[in-house]
């Protein structure tokens, strides 16, 4: 019986014509070639995405591509509800886990040192006040996949990749530029149209711009597979390179955003493209190479689909170990509550807050307990708030601020005193006004819940009445509190 080439060389593998030489140890295997495309035609779908030279692009549905595009999206809505039953503990220890795994793949790859976890969780909880250098890159990979979480609704346009390119380079939000086309205006290639297995390095300045529209429409075209439209949008941003810097990173977020738009909003977070678009993977160029030598996204497709079962793999194991965790350090505190309430009856007084100009808060009472087996002392600090801290820490005892009761109060102190304070200016003020301590706008923005315009306004005035003490740390602006006395 004859051997089913087609089959073989496009459902078992999908292979070049190069590979099928190898594998059939001949020089010419026209004859079988001609049987494998003729194959690939009948399944065969052409997009709306032109190459360089202006040719479409195209993806061959075999049923091993297309059941493999199925059972992907099955496993991303799987994804999804066991996410969404998970405890909200969970549901924080899960996400942390995800985020110090991509983001520490930015950092090993954008500078030479790579920052440590520890740092990237204070990052992530926004504990750090001032960057280094180095690690600038990460927190701004970090702000751009925070600010495609928050705009998944909506269609695609030029306007949301400069947005995305934006804050991926100042980590701030987007300002009115973003409404004008940016695209990268330097040269990398020359013009090589129709040349039979030419590679180019990045798309032709004059045709980036239509080649952007054609991504935007693409990813705004539900009639696709979800799996289609962001596998399709990280190799065609990372081709087309529209921007001067960031490719791998930008190509990476690309894929999230079309993600997120497909309904994703979850995975797009928590998926590690970046350990597949920023290792220099040589499998994944020769597959990227091959799409641009034969437009067919299939050869691309096959590699990457590979990487995203292994990832999506990878998350169902951490989803498992964040319940387990959780239930843990729950198990071992209820532990720990029993060990300490023989010591109940011994209370450790507050100090009073020190004054800041504004009412002080009724002293509280209330006992602070330590678990017998913890090796630890009490440190008191200014802000009157008691500090737990071992005696062999390098790190000095970080000041806290005030009781959710006492904001409050102080928010309905500070209007008083000051009514041109609007609630939420007040509001942040009395609970971000630890001396020591730097805050952002983007703070400003998530606690309130504002437009990142009010937020900049609003600690803009709050510097003016005094209250803050407005400075540039590199490439942003930092608030610190100033002592008020009266």
């Amino acid at each position: 019986m004859p051997e089913n080439y087609e089959v073989k060389f496009s459902e078992e593998t999908y292979s070049t014509k190069e590979q099928v030489m190898d594998a059939m140890n001949l020089a010419n295997v026209d004859f079988i070639w001609n049987q494998v495309l003729a194959y690939r035609k009948k399944k065969t779908a052409t997009f709306d995405l032109h190459t360089i030279d202006n040719t479409k692009l195209s993806l061959v549905f075999t049923n091993s591509i297309t059941n493999r595009i199925i059972t992907l999206e099955r496993k991303l809505n799987k994804v999804f509800y066991e996410y969404n039953a998970l405890s909200v503990g969970s549901k924080k220890v899960f996400s942390k886990k995800r985020l110090v795994k991509i983001l520490g793949q930015v950092s090993s790859f954008s500078s030479s040192s790579t920052v440590s976890d520890s740092f990237i969780e204070a990052l992530i909880d926004k504990s750090i006040s001032t960057i280094p250098t180095d690690a600038i890159i990460v927190d701004d990979y970090y702000n751009a996949i925070k600010y495609i979480e928050m705009h998944d609704a909506g269609p695609t346009s030029f306007q949301e990749f400069n947005s995305i390119y934006y804050v991926l380079n100042s980590g701030e939000e987007p300002d009115d530029s973003v409404q004008q086309k940016q695209y990268r205006t330097n040269e990398l290639d020359t013009p090589h149209y129709f040349s039979k297995g030419y590679v180019y390095t990045a798309a032709l300045t004059e045709r980036i711009d239509q080649m952007m529209d054609d991504l935007a429409a693409f990813i705004n075209d539900g009639s696709q597979f979800a799996s289609v439209r962001f596998i399709t949008a990280l190799f065609y941003s990372y081709y087309v390179m529209p921007y001067e810097l960031f490719r791998e990173h930008f190509s990476s977020l690309m894929f999230k955003l079309a993600l997120s738009k497909a309904g994703f909003g979850v995975s797009a977070s928590f998926i590690n493209i970046e350990t597949l678009m920023m290792n220099e993977d040589r499998k994944l160029k020769e597959a990227s190479d091959n799409v641009q030598k034969t437009c067919d996204l299939t050869y691309f497709f096959d590699y990457v689909l590979g990487y995203l079962f292994s990832e999506i793999d990878d998350i169902f194991d951490d989803l498992a170990l964040a319940q387990k965790e959780v239930v843990i350090n729950e198990n071992l505190q209820t532990d720990e509550d029993a060990d300490s309430l023989s010591d109940q009856n011994e209370s450790v007084p507050v100090e009073e807050p020190e004054n800041l100009g504004i009412p002080s808060p009724v002293t509280s009472t209330t006992p602070s307990i330590l678990s017998p087996n913890k090796a630890a002392v009490s440190q008191s600090f200014g802000s009157g708030i008691q500090i737990y801290g071992k005696q062999d820490v390098a790190l000095p005892i970080f000041p806290t601020g005030l009781n959710g009761e006492d904001i409050e109060k102080i928010a309905v102190d500070l209007r008083e005193t000051y009514p041109t304070l609007s609630k939420s200016q007040a509001h942040f003020y009395a609970s971000h006004c630890t001396i020591g301590r730097s805050y952002t706008i983007q703070e400003f923005k998530s606690s309130e819940l504002t437009s990142y315009e009010t937020a900049r306004t609003s600690m803009d005035y709050l510097a003016t009445m005094g209250f803050f003490e407005k400075t540039k740390i590199r490439n942003k602006f930092v608030y610190k509190p100033i002592p008020r006395r009266r």
